[in-house]
Order: structure tokens, then C-alpha cells, then sequence
């Protein structure tokens, strides 16, 4: 994945993001079974939309901790990927399933952070039902139904002390206190909404 201890925000950081985490897809779904208005209908559903920059000052908030911002231009970018569609798709590549991955990973982040596509706005272009304006009043605090994950709590989760000390010296995989298998996976769990993808947070990696 890189250096941890830098990150990079393509363009000016500025294009909005869907985001949820992949334990509320369940509780979503519920929601719109049934639904008269859903039927034969598309549905974006999406916890919060927040930019790049957004995305990264809430980690260094939550974390205390301020990593080293990094700029990388679309003409880069477009360079990177096609660099890897070259090393993919042409003939005699050694490691194509690796190079196809970052070809496939970089087009998406182009997606997002350039395109725009994975947003409530390109959606609704598209035809797509928003799934808040079928049910506005999920946003009232004071409204009696499941609270979805926001980026912020996710990031105050995984660096709970008692959450790392349950990775590290907790039971072996095979005792039966173990951690179950979605706590033990719970950092890399979040996920970026689409239209077309969804792809977990383990994917945005460093181009190089």
C-alpha cells in the first residue's frame, strides 16, 4: 500500500465522494424491501458524500495525527493508468493479474476522484432513486432506527486500544472467543458507493 505516513489527493481534492460501510448494506436493504416505489428501480444508497481532502482531515483528526498530503495532477494519473493497461493487455507481461488490478484500481479512482461519477448528483443524472429522498426522515436524530456508520465513528472504531489489543493478543482463529471474522476484517470494511462498483477502502492505494 505504500507509505502510511503520506497520502495522495489527485486533482485539487475537491470532487464529491459517496461513502457507507459495508455493515449497513443489510440494514439498507431491509429498508427498501417491500417498497412499492423501488420496484424494478435502481436505488443509490450512501451514508454521507465528502471530498478527498474531506476524507483524509477527518482520519488526521480522529487519529491526532497529521500524514504528509501529496498532489498528484489528472495528467498524472492518466499517465498511470494507461502505463498499466500497457502492462496489463500487452503481450508478455509476466505479472499481468498484478498490473490488470492497478489498471482496474487507477480507472477507478479516475472515476471517482476526477469524473465524479460516484456521487448523488451522477446518479440522479443516471435515473437513479437517492435513497434519502425516499426516506428524508433517516436524518432526523431523534428518528427510532438504525444509525448508519459516518467515516468519522468508522476511523474512532479501528483505533480503539481494546479493538487493536483484540488484533494482536487475541485468541487463535480456531477458539471459539475469538473475534468474529467481520470484527477481525473491520479495517478494511468501509467501502466507496457507485453506481456501477463498489470497491473497499484496501484498494486506494498508492500509485506508483
Amino acid at each position: 500500500m505504500g507509505d502510511l505516513r503520506r497520502v495522495q489527493i489527485v486533482g485539487d481534492g475537491n470532487v464529491r465522494i459517496a461513502l457507507l460501510s459495508i455493515k449497513d448494506l443489510g440494514a439498507y436493504t431491509a429498508e427498501l424491501l417491500g417498497q412499492p416505489r423501488t420496484l424494478n428501480r435502481q436505488v443509490y444508497i450512501y451514508t454521507e458524500v465528502l471530498t478527498m481532502t474531506e476524507i483524509w482531515n477527518t482520519m488526521a483528526v480522529v487519529s491526532k495525527e497529521r500524514p504528509i498530503t501529496e498532489y498528484l495532477s489528472i495528467q498524472q494519473l492518466r499517465l498511470i493508468t494507461e502505463s498499466y493497461y500497457q502492462r496489463a493487455f500487452g503481450t508478455g507481461q509476466a505479472d499481468r493479474t498484478t498490473d490488470e488490478r492497478k489498471f482496474l484500481t487507477a480507472r477507478a479512482i479516475h472515476m471517482w476522484c476526477v469524473e465524479g461519477f460516484n456521487s448523488p448528483e451522477a446518479a440522479d443524472f443516471l435515473g437513479v432513486l437517492d435513497f434519502w429522498d425516499l426516506f428524508p426522515d433517516y436524518r432526523k436524530p431523534n428518528y427510532d432506527v438504525w444509525k448508519p456508520m459516518s467515516l468519522k465513528r468508522y476511523f474512532e472504531e479501528i483505533i480503539d486500544p481494546s479493538f487493536i489489543r483484540s488484533l494482536l493478543s487475541g485468541p487463535g482463529p480456531g477458539d471459539d472467543n475469538s473475534p468474529p471474522r467481520d470484527r477481525q476484517r473491520e479495517g478494511q470494511s468501509f467501502t466507496i458507493s457507485s453506481v456501477r462498483t463498489i470497491a473497499s477502502t484496501e484498494d486506494i492505494i498508492v500509485l506508483d
